[in-house]
């Protein structure tokens, strides 16, 4: 059996249903291209939510700067107490917080709305899909497979007593659909156990 030396599962970085994969099995796909896409309605709602918040935080920083700095003035002619000002102090402190809360809570929205969309990162063929438009998938689930394009390898039955032989020998592989046409191949791993049912590594 030949088959990519590296394989990847491509899963969503966000759960949600769904809407198009635009891959099938055998289709030869290049770095960049979507697989496929999800649902965007929901990871929309959250960007709207965060934006929302981000505005709120903005406009409280606004209010509790501005009445900082009211009970600074106050404070400097003395008609206001030192405690008085250190509590509106603590409230624009806590507002910059607020605000930088928000701005990441919008940051990780807009990532995740991102995320709704499924590309490769890597040229190669699409040996697999295991999900279907329609259907809801969680978080990381396999939507499809992609076997990676460069490094193939072959895996060969071999005899417990040609082992030392297949360790030393220069070996071809040859394909039953392209007879005459030898590919040069090097030893990369011996299986540790035999097959339970051939008795071969």
């Amino acid at each position: 059996m030949v088959r990519a030396r590296h394989e990847t599962d491509l899963g969503f970085r966000v759960a949600g249903k769904i809407m198009t994969r635009t891959v099938n099995v055998g289709d030869r796909v290049h770095s960049g291209d979507v697989v496929a896409q999800l649902d965007p309605q929901d990871l929309d709602l959250q960007v709207q939510s965060a934006q929302a918040e981000l505005a709120a935080a903005t406009s409280n920083l606004a209010d509790a700067a501005a009445e900082e700095a009211r009970y600074g003035n106050l404070k400097t002619r003395g008609a206001v107490a030192v405690a008085d000002y250190d509590h509106k102090k603590a409230a624009k402190d806590e507002a910059v917080g607020r605000l930088e809360r928000a701005r990441r809570a919008l940051d990780l929205a807009d990532n995740q709305r991102a995320y709704a969309q499924l590309t490769v990162d890597v040229d190669g063929v699409i040996t697999a899909t295991p999900a279907e438009p329609g259907q809801v998938v969680a978080l990381g689930q396999p939507v499809a497979r992609l076997a990676h394009h460069g490094e193939l390898e072959a895996l060969v039955a071999l005899p417990e007593t040609a082992l030392g032989e297949a360790r030393a020998a220069a070996a071809m592989v040859e394909l039953w659909s392209d007879p005459g046409h030898g590919f040069a191949a090097h030893l990369r791993e011996l299986s540790p156990q035999a097959d339970a049912t051939s008795r071969t590594n």
